[in-house]
C-alpha cells in the first residue's frame, strides 16, 4: 500500500472523507425506503445529482492537484 505522510493524511481527513458522508447518508436512506416499500425515486434524484457534480468538477479537481503535484517536483 501507499503510506501517507503528515500532510496528505491531514489532506485525505479533511477534504475527501467528508464527500463521502452525504453519498453514505443518502445511499443508506435509499436502502432503507426500499426494504420498507416506500417510494425511492427522491434519493435516486439526489444520487443522481451528486453523480452529476462529481462528474462536472472531477476534472478541475485532477488538474489541480497535477499542477500541484508538478510544482513540488
Amino acid at each position: 500500500g501507499v503510506r501517507l505522510v503528515g500532510s496528505e493524511m491531514c489532506i485525505r481527513d479533511r477534504l475527501i472523507i467528508p464527500l463521502y458522508i452525504p453519498v453514505l447518508i443518502f445511499g443508506t436512506g435509499t436502502v432503507a425506503s426500499a426494504a420498507e416499500g416506500a417510494p425511492v425515486g427522491a434519493y435516486l434524484a439526489l444520487m443522481g445529482a451528486f453523480l452529476v457534480l462529481a462528474l462536472t468538477l472531477a476534472p478541475f479537481a485532477s488538474a489541480a492537484a497535477l499542477r500541484i503535484s508538478l510544482s513540488n517536483g
